[in-house]
């Protein structure tokens, strides 16, 4: 059986990634970790990109 972490603002970078990585995240991460930079990267190809900036 597998045991969802239990996040929240005090929870490390770490333990946040690992959970991700476990795919026990289903939901925002904004506000986990405090203290801390969320990053989020979107690599897509060249063609597409035009439409994702126009979406974003």
């Amino acid at each position: 059986m597998t045991v969802t972490p239990t996040l929240n603002a005090q929870s490390t970078p770490q333990a946040v990634r690992q959970a991700a990585r476990d795919g026990l995240l289903n939901g925002p991460t904004s506000g986990l970790a405090s203290g801390f930079v969320q990053v989020n990267l979107v690599i897509l190809p060249e063609a597409q990109a035009a439409g994702f900036l126009r979406f974003c």
